[in-house]
């Protein structure tokens, strides 16, 4: 199972997987994790460009074919999803979290489930006008024709129209994703999102917002 899209959204705490138990070798983290099924046990890996796990039957010592099956459904298979989901919570970090935390502690804004359809998307309105002034969303990667398969973390702010222009480069900031293209821009949230510039933007689109209801 190939897990490598979790590395543009994620960062990897390595003080996290020697927690959890995975030992490195080489630059490469690797687990052993048994399955409470036969002699089953998931291997998993992950180093800066990869993240894999394979499914292997001690009896045979190779790999449980059924588990390697593309689009297959079995009980191993939610069982390695849930080691998946585990790993992922408690070993990476994300930077979806980190702004939305930002928002709540710097603004004291709260994020807002605003659509039961779409429950990963957040937003949130400043405190006065109650506008606006960030929105994150997740969504299929070719939505930004980005050469990727899977999701991506995305925040949209609100900015003056000359700044959104020279920022576009459709690789970091790209035209707002369903929303107002003149006043609002998109910015990808990965682990190469250049940070610092990101929360000036998000100063600029909360005074924008609110001095535009005054």
């Amino acid at each position: 199972m190939n897990l490598d899209n979790y590395l543009c959204n994620y960062t990897i705490d390595e003080s996290s997987l020697k927690e959890y138990g995975f030992t490195n070798k080489n630059g490469e983290w690797s687990l052993e994790y048994d399955l409470p099924i036969k002699s089953l046990y998931a291997l998993v890996k992950i180093n800066k460009s990869s993240f894999s796990v394979r499914v292997i039957d001690r009896e045979f010592n190779d790999d449980f074919l059924p588990f390697s099956v593309k689009d297959g459904d079995s009980p191993v298979k939610a069982m390695v999803d849930d080691l998946v989901n585990d790993i992922v919570k408690k070993c990476f970090t994300n930077l979806k979290l980190d702004v939305i935390r930002y928002c709540e502690e710097t603004y004291k804004t709260k994020c807002e489930k605003s659509w039961d359809k779409y429950p990963e998307f957040c937003t949130f309105k400043t405190l006065n006008s109650k506008k606006w002034y960030a929105i994150i969303m997740n969504v299929p990667a070719r939505k930004l024709s980005l050469d990727q398969d899977g999701v991506v973390d995305i925040i949209n702010v609100k900015l003056p129209t000359d700044q959104i222009q020279e920022l576009i480069d459709n690789q970091k900031y790209f035209n707002a994703y369903h929303m107002n293209k003149k006043n609002w821009i998109t910015i990808l949230l990965n682990k190469n999102t250049d940070v610092p510039a990101l929360k000036n933007l998000l100063q600029i689109s909360y005074d924008l917002v609110e001095k535009n209801s005054k």
